[in-house]
Parts: structure tokens; C-alpha cells; sequence
């Protein structure tokens, strides 16, 4: 061993762990081409933004579930969005989805998407809620601390993934936390994804995602996303536009006559 220890390259057996990375990936996107899915190179974008077209969640494809296509879409007029909608349409998937494709995109590596634009982000953070048990503090405090970090840490240029993040305390407090961090970051010129159960975050200035609902089976779950503004005001606009109604139809009301009794 003291005689050939000289011999090893620490330039050469370095580059194992690269070695074990690309075998990896190479595995994975044989599993990709097999199942028929879209693969592409995105574009580097020359200026902030994040679009990819007909994306996927990737991790669906071990879990061997169906990926619904959905398109992403960050730029510096519409940085920052809130997710809301139905449990179990689709919320945490579509998060998932866009933070997973932003860090192969990152890494160089195609992305689960027909086709993309994405700026080279400086840092990716995220923030999901904790499995493991809590010190003691209570899972607000756990949640916000770890959430402070980011807030801290973020700077321009990076894009930061919170998913119910202050859902351990009431609906009150969880809105006010809610809105003070995504206010915090939009204004350090960080771009976002915010999935979150407080709707009335979009009774705010922020650009707004929502799940898509059957109008047919309000119980069926299309895992389609889709830029709106609050979710109840959307379907508001989907009865005034049945009824070839808008919304200054609303302020008009009609006189009723007085009933005259003989």
C-alpha cells in the first residue's frame, strides 16, 4: 500500500461520484423514453424567467402513476404565485414538478417538457412540511424558523418552493404569516411557488394558480393548473358567462314593482 498509494490520481478518482450520476440518469430517462414521454434541452433564457410547455412531474413515473401535462410560466411582470384549489387535485404534484425541472435544467440534464425557457437561477430552496417528530416547539415553530432561513438566505436571482408552509396554526395567523413571507421574497426579487390552503391569499396582489374542477363532476379531479384569480370568483365568472352576464350586470338591480292589492 505505501509503495503504490503514490500512484492513484486524486484528479481521476474524483470523478466517481460524476461517473455514478450520469449511469443514474441514464437508467432513469431509459425508463422516460420507454413510457413515451416528452424530453427536451430548454433554452437559457437571458433574462429571469421559468417556462416550460406541457410539463410532467417525473417522480409520478416511479410511483407509476399518470402524468398529466401541465405548462409552467415565471417572468418578472408575474414572479411570484400562489397555488390554491381542491385537496388531492393536484397542488403539490404541479410544485414538484416545476422544482424538479428547474434542477435537472440546472444540472444540465433534459427536462419532463416539450420545451422550456429557463434563466440560470443563482439557488433553488423549498420548503415542505416536516415528517420527522418536533423538538418540543410545536410544528409553527419548526415551520417558521425553517421558512425564516429561506426568507434570510434568498437572494435575487434564486427560486424558492414553499408548500403549505404555516399550516400548523389558524387560519388567521396562517394567512398573516403566509402573506408577510411571500411579500418578503417578492421584494428581495426572488421568484416563487406558493401551494397553500388560505384562499383568501388571493383577495391580494399576487398572480394567482388554481386547480382545474370538473364543472360536470365537481368530484372529479382533472390535475390540470391554471392561472385565475380566486377560485370562487372563478367560478363566478363561469356562471355570469353562461348566462351572457358580466360583471357591472351584477350592480344593476332591476326595481321591484310594488304589488297593488285591490
Amino acid at each position: 500500500m505505501n509503495e503504490f498509494s503514490p500512484a492513484f490520481d486524486g484528479q481521476v478518482t474524483k470523478y466517481r461520484g460524476e461517473i455514478n450520476f450520469y449511469l443514474t440518469m441514464r437508467d432513469f430517462y431509459a425508463r422516460v423514453a420507454k413510457a413515451g414521454l416528452p424530453l427536451a434541452f430548454p433554452s437559457i433564457a437571458d433574462r429571469p424567467c421559468l417556462k416550460l410547455r406541457e410539463m410532467g412531474d417525473p417522480t409520478l413515473l416511479v410511483k407509476g402513476c399518470a402524468i398529466i401535462p401541465n405548462d409552467a410560466e415565471f417572468d418578472e411582470d408575474e414572479s411570484f404565485f400562489f397555488l390554491t384549489g381542491a385537496n388531492g387535485g393536484g397542488k403539490t404534484t404541479f410544485l414538484r414538478g416545476v422544482a424538479v425541472n428547474l434542477i435537472l435544467t440546472l444540472a444540465g440534464a433534459p427536462v419532463f417538457a416539450s420545451s422550456g425557457d429557463v434563466w440560470p437561477f443563482s439557488a433553488v430552496y423549498t420548503h415542505f412540511p416536516a415528517d420527522e417528530k418536533f423538538t418540543g416547539s410545536g410544528r409553527l415553530v419548526e415551520e417558521a424558523m425553517r421558512a425564516d432561513e429561506i426568507i434570510s438566505a434568498a437572494k435575487r436571482g434564486a427560486f424558492v418552493f414553499l408548500n403549505e408552509t404555516y399550516s400548523g396554526t389558524d387560519a388567521e395567523r396562517g394567512l398573516e404569516l403566509t402573506l408577510s413571507a411571500a411579500r418578503a421574497l417578492r421584494g428581495k426579487g426572488v421568484m416563487g411557488l406558493y401551494v397553500t390552503h388560505f384562499h383568501e391569499v388571493a383577495d391580494h396582489d399576487f398572480p394567482m394558480l388554481n386547480t382545474v374542477i370538473d364543472a360536470a363532476d365537481p368530484s372529479h379531479r382533472t390535475f390540470k393548473i391554471m392561472k385565475s384569480s380566486a377560485l370562487r370568483s372563478s367560478f363566478a365568472r363561469d356562471i355570469l358567462r353562461k348566462y351572457g352576464l358580466d360583471a357591472r350586470s351584477l350592480e344593476r338591480k332591476p326595481e321591484r314593482k310594488k304589488e297593488v292589492r285591490a
